[in-house]
């Protein structure tokens, strides 16, 4: 059981994971808003009820989130990439009736190298990972 965060840095650690899943949750900005509020500067930290029950509902969707599915090679693929400045996240997925559900998730941490790139490079990494995966 994940425990709420109880700090800046918690949250921040919490939002990224959940972030990458960000497509395949309905309102996931609208839910996630009270504790992206807590990362601003001017914001002092404070968990509050609001917070707490923002939490839950994103780890709730988070374990119930789509269950992987078998491709279908007679359809279109779509891949998702994200780079955090610690790590590169691929996710390859299909549509059916307009859902998006993941076939294949792949991730990959960077080296200290890497981790010096600038945003721009580490969004083409990521890129350049997946077309090496897939």
């Amino acid at each position: 059981m994940l425990p709420p965060p109880i700090s800046v840095k918690g949250v921040r650690s919490f939002l990224g994971h959940a972030c990458f899943y960000r497509s395949f949750n309905k309102d996931f900005s609208e839910i996630a808003h009270p504790l992206c509020k807590l990362l601003e500067k001017e914001y002092k930290f404070n968990f509050d009820d609001t917070c707490l029950r923002a939490f839950g509902e994103l780890k709730e969707k988070l374990v119930s989130a789509p269950i992987i599915i078998s491709p279908d090679r007679g359809q279109p693929f779509e891949v998702m990439c994200d780079a955090s400045g610690v790590e590169l996240g691929v996710v390859l997925g299909q549509r059916r009736e307009k859902i998006l559900h993941p076939i294949y998730y792949v991730s990959k941490a960077l080296n200290v190298p890497q981790k010096n790139y600038t945003i721009t490079k580490h969004e083409l990494l990521v890129v350049v990972f997946a077309f090496e995966i897939f």
